[in-house]
């Protein structure tokens, strides 16, 4: 039997195998509803340094989430950087957006609601409020990112996402990690 000589996956595979910062796309979903529910409890469960949650209301992950409070709990507890980016009740960019949607469950409440959830959390993740991601929400979890680009006139529900992974030092995942971090540092602390 003569065997053929291997080949590079590269060469075997061109137009599957991704080679540039694109590689750092893990899965991407027509909506942020249509991801797995079990892919939010296991990044959450991986986690062992940070979780940076900069949702305008995050309010879904209690919802989404089975037994979220107590994964925060032991999350916080046991010295991960837990922090919550929302948005802020009072600015004018909440107000214009409740119009836009026009939901009764209005934007004010969902983080009215997601801030009564994290006082039951205890020690009590990082909490800071601004209008500055009502675009775009980004959820980092270690060196796996879910970022969520929001349209014009629908719900926080039905924005396309996508999964990241780290990969490469100032690739796509180091972009948004730096996005979180400048909106972090701008924003406004809580009580």
């Amino acid at each position: 039997m003569v065997r053929a000589p291997l080949q590079d996956e590269g060469m075997l595979w061109s137009g599957l195998v991704k080679r540039g910062h694109d590689r750092e796309i893990i899965g991407a979903w027509p909506t942020r509803s249509a991801l797995p529910r079990t892919l939010w409890a296991d990044l959450l469960s991986r986690a062992r340094k940070r979780i940076w949650l900069a949702g305008y209301t995050s309010y879904f992950l209690w919802t989404e989430v089975p037994g979220i409070r107590e994964v925060l709990r032991a999350k916080t507890s046991g010295g991960v950087d837990v922090r919550f980016l929302l948005g802020d009740t009072d600015s004018r960019t909440t107000t214009t957006r409740e119009q836009v949607e026009a939901s009764v469950l209005s934007v004010s409440t969902r983080i009215g609601l997601t801030m009564s959830e994290l006082k039951w959390i205890d020690p009590r993740p990082a909490v800071r409020v601004t209008d500055r991601h009502i675009a775009m929400s980004v959820w980092l979890f270690d060196d796996d990112l879910l970022v969520a680009t929001h349209l014009a006139d629908r719900l926080g529900h039905a924005s396309p996402t996508l999964h990241l992974r780290r990969r490469d030092p100032n690739g796509i995942f180091d972009q948004f990690a730096a996005h979180i971090e400048y909106l972090w540092d701008a924003a406004e602390r809580t009580q």
